[in-house]
């Protein structure tokens, strides 16, 4: 091959390479659209990035927003709770009991003819009875001629209540007793210690004695009560009465022989002036 033919296809193969004036014509808007979704796309990851910088400054300099948790959780919609039973209705389709309540024994407040009778088996080391105590001190102070409150104990606690799996409360059988022992020198007496445990805070041992010592029990009836069977037992018959009723939990309140669906006090002024009413 001649120099000239050589030099000829060199410039063949390069003008085939070289896109023509054409084609750089038509490649240019595309070539422009390109170049603008490339600033439109860096602009946005500008922005962005921008924005998550600014948020994470706001929650390192003010800590994270109200009701935050966490972790971010995904999860789908959650339906609204159904709206719960009204007291009245839950509490008149539970079954009707007998409870037995005997004056000579059981320690009570309210007049014993009231249309209301209310039963609570309760622990005296238990939160949640703490709140049904306030919620029926304010139900005796609004129905004090209609309705009468009877104490009876379930201690979740294995020194008297033997038939539980686990130890829960290891000082309520004791305040049981102690309760009782109290009011067998004075009715009054057991109400004043049970209104102190329920009002007070951190029972033990060394509060339960330092109660007796401030209510004036540190006589040998009292001591002797507390040793010995006779409290004990009438614990443990209220327990055997809780489960033979099928009382599971503390605390338990029954009106006038059906269980209340709960113990707060805006419940058992619905279910009690339903009974007046009718």
């Amino acid at each position: 091959m001649s120099r000239k033919q050589r030099e000829k296809r060199s410039r063949a193969k390069s003008d085939a390479k070289a896109p023509s004036v054409l084609d750089r014509e038509r490649s240019a808007p595309a070539a422009k659209k390109a170049d603008a979704t490339i600033n439109k796309l860096g602009l946005i990851v500008a922005v962005v990035g921008l924005a998550g910088l600014f948020g994470l400054v706001l929650f390192l300099g003010e800590g994270p927003p109200p009701g935050a948790t966490g972790a971010t959780e995904f999860s789908e919609p959650k339906a609204e709770p159904e709206p719960e039973e009204p007291p009245v209705e839950t509490w008149q389709a539970a079954s009707l009991q007998e409870v037995p309540i005997d004056p000579g024994r059981d320690f009570f407040r309210g007049p014993e003819d009231a249309r209301v009778s209310i039963v609570e088996f309760t622990d005296f080391q238990c939160p949640f009875c703490t709140v049904a105590h306030t919620s029926l001190k304010e139900i005796l102070e609004r129905y004090p001629s209609d309705v009468r409150l009877v104490y009876k104990n379930f201690p979740l606690d294995l020194a008297c209540n033997v038939d539980m799996s686990q130890q829960l409360h290891p000082y309520a059988c004791r305040a049981a007793v102690m309760a009782r022992c109290a009011g067998a020198e004075d009715p009054e007496l057991f109400w004043r210690f049970h209104d102190a445990i329920f009002e007070g805070e951190g029972l033990d041992d060394e509060w339960l004695d330092a109660k007796a010592t401030e209510l004036g029990l540190t006589g040998e009836p009292f001591l002797s009560c507390v040793s010995g069977r006779e409290a004990f037992d009438e614990v443990r018959a209220d327990i055997e009465l809780a489960l033979s009723l099928g009382v599971n939990a503390t605390p338990t309140v029954y009106v006038n022989g059906r269980v209340a669906p709960s113990y707060e006090t805006d419940a058992l002024v619905e279910i009690i002036d339903h009974i007046l009413d009718h």
